[in-house]
Formats: C-alpha cells, sequence, structure tokens
C-alpha cells in the first residue's frame, strides 16, 4: 500500500512539473484574414464529442443522406463536455464532465393501471480536473501532455441489466422484487498525452490517451424481495490498480 501511494506521489510531481513548467518559445499562426488560428492566453474552450459531427458530415457521401447531429448521453455510452481555460498560449486548466443516464421500461409508459412493469435504470457520472502543457508547435498541429485527478461512478452491468433493476405487478405487490447496488465509485491521478488539430481558427479536433492510478470501491449488489430480507448477490470490493482510457472517438473544441 504505501508502494502505491509512493509510486503516485512521484507520478502526480512528475506531471505536475512536466505541465507547470516554464514556457521558452511561443508561436502565432493567422488566418488570410488576420484571426489567430491558436488558442491565447485567456481564452475559453467548451469541447464535446466530435462523432456526431462527423457522421452528420460523412452523411452527404451516402445514399442515406446526412441527419441531424445527436449525441448519445447513456449510462452504457456516457458523453463528455469540457470546460477550458488557457493560462497561457499552451499551458491551459480544464474540467471534464462524464455523463450518461438510462431508463428502460417494459411495457413502456408510467401508466399504474398496468398489470406489470420491468424497470432498469442506470447513471454514470464522472469529472475530472486537469493541467495541460502544448508542446512547443510551429503549425496547425500540436501535441500536448498534462496530469489531473477524476472522480466517476459506474454503474453495475449484468445479465439482466444495467443499474438498478425492478419489477412491480400492480395485482399482487407481493411479488415485486427490485435488484440495486454494485456501483463502481473511484477517484484517481495520472497523466494524459494527446494531439489537437486545428481545422479552422479556433476550432479543433483532438484526441488523447489517459493513465492513471485509480482506488476504486464496489458497492454490494442487493437483491430485495416484497416482505423478504434482503439478500447480497455479489460481495463488494475495494481494488487499487492502473487504469487507461483510450477514446476512439475525436473532441471538438471552440475557442473563445
Amino acid at each position: 500500500m504505501k508502494k502505491i501511494l509512493s509510486l503516485a506521489c512521484v507520478l502526480a510531481l512528475f506531471f505536475c512539473q512536466v505541465t507547470l513548467s516554464q514556457e521558452t518559445e511561443t508561436f502565432s499562426l493567422l488566418s488570410k484574414k488576420g484571426i489567430n488560428i491558436l488558442p491565447e492566453s485567456g481564452d475559453i474552450a467548451l469541447g464535446i464529442n466530435a462523432s456526431p459531427f462527423l457522421s452528420y458530415i460523412g452523411g452527404f457521401f451516402s445514399s442515406s443522406g446526412a441527419g441531424a447531429p445527436a449525441f448519445t448521453f447513456t449510462a452504457q455510452n456516457p458523453g463528455c463536455i469540457y470546460v477550458k481555460k488557457m493560462l497561457t498560449d499552451r499551458k491551459a486548466v480544464r474540467l471534464a464532465f462524464r455523463l450518461g443516464l438510462s431508463r428502460y421500461s417494459e411495457p413502456q409508459g408510467t401508466d399504474p393501471d398496468i398489470d406489470r412493469k420491468y424497470i432498469n435504470s442506470a447513471a454514470t457520472l464522472g469529472i475530472q480536473l486537469a493541467l495541460e502543457n502544448a508542446f512547443a508547435y510551429k503549425s496547425r498541429i500540436r501535441g500536448y501532455n498534462g496530469a489531473g485527478i477524476m472522480i466517476e461512478k459506474s454503474p453495475y452491468i449484468g445479465e439482466l441489466g444495467i443499474g438498478t433493476i425492478s419489477y412491480k405487478d400492480a395485482d399482487d405487490p407481493d411479488m415485486d422484487w427490485k435488484e440495486k447496488g454494485g456501483i463502481d465509485i473511484g477517484a484517481g491521478i495520472g497523466g494524459l498525452i494527446g494531439v489537437e488539430v486545428f481545422i479552422a481558427p479556433k476550432i479543433s479536433l483532438a484526441g488523447e490517451f489517459n493513465i492513471g492510478l485509480m482506488f476504486t470501491t464496489t458497492t454490494d449488489r442487493i437483491y430485495s424481495e416484497e416482505g423478504e430480507e434482503d439478500e447480497i448477490v455479489e460481495q463488494g470490493a475495494t481494488t487499487i490498480g492502473f487504469d487507461n482510457t483510450a477514446s476512439g472517438s475525436l473532441n471538438l473544441f471552440f475557442y473563445f
């Protein structure tokens, strides 16, 4: 345990030193209209998954046509929203919010007179605070690294469904049952490295790789039935280990 904590401290100090190191070179790139293409000190950026926009553009070249961009923020496939503040031309602090909500019922609807109803609900939540440092660059393409801390909550995933699963019988409440728990709650520190391409003034596409030391606690998975004692169907646990997040999608950033 002490070795893991010591390693975590060394990683945190290393990445912070890289991120907060003094700038020795800056570079500006202007469009034909004299507008800065790259972000500047004081700029604020908003970012989101670029996949819906890329699919929309790709639709113009297919026989099926292009549908309106749509974002999915489900528990199984959560979305991520970024807010970034440029501290200098190359350094930034950012917040990343991860969110996904799912609710499924069979039969569909909320009519209390329906005899039987199977309900499945779940949520994925997360937040990351990170510092970024762009490498010295002289083009629209720049690499960056950084370090951050993160907190996240992920739902249980099993054969019956995801998250909290319940069954309600309007005719016979004694048949009601529910499974809940099995939630992963984690916190950690880590580093990141990525590439950002500026496709227009103050607009970029970026992808990155994250690796960090995560401390995760899993709660008990509990089955409860009307009139019966609760039963633990899966025991909770605590784990410490390295985790990596390599996203196959790109993020779209707008700097203001």
